[in-house]
């Protein structure tokens, strides 16, 4: 098993032998390649090192090169509020991504924000209103959170 947690190794057993080496090189290569996604995905943009198992399912995404496939996977809220933002030149999706990331706390979105909790709470209210979301439905907000890791990945790519 590789860092990343695929057991690459086994698959290639049924194929054409590669040295060690080889591997090696190559699963380099992906994280190098890969590397702003996977700090992006797991939170840990400032290190020099990350640990590829935080990916969880995002790991299956690694391997999907075509865009408009990625896209599939981002739900419809998701891209209203994309929209919105690149039309208003908003920051809609950041504070929607902070706040969710932090256990849906204004106060603590706010402070990281650098701006006001009147102004996360204003943003939320607005996301609300364009999109209908429903901030106490847990399983909608675990599509919504990983549709905006899916849009920052796109971004990355």
């Amino acid at each position: 098993m590789n860092a990343c947690g695929d057991s690459r190794l086994r698959g290639l057993r049924s194929r054409k032998p590669i040295g060690f080496r080889q591997w090696v090189v190559h699963d380099s290569k992906t994280a190098i390649e890969y590397i702003d996604v996977i700090r992006k995905i797991t939170g840990d943009i400032q290190k020099s090192v990350v640990d590829c198992l935080k990916l969880g399912f995002f790991h299956i995404f690694a391997n999907i090169k075509d865009e408009k496939q990625l896209r599939i996977y981002i739900p419809d809220a998701v891209n209203e509020i994309h929209q919105y933002d690149i039309k208003k030149n908003g920051e809609l999706i950041d504070t929607l991504e902070c706040y969710l990331n932090h256990k849906q706390s204004i106060r603590k979105a706010s402070e990281l924000m650098g701006v006001h909790s009147r102004t996360v709470s204003y943003r939320l209210q607005k996301i609300v209103k364009l999109t209908g979301l429903d901030f106490d439905n847990i399983a909608e907000m675990l599509a919504v959170r990983n549709g905006i890791i899916i849009l920052k990945i796109l971004e990355l790519l």
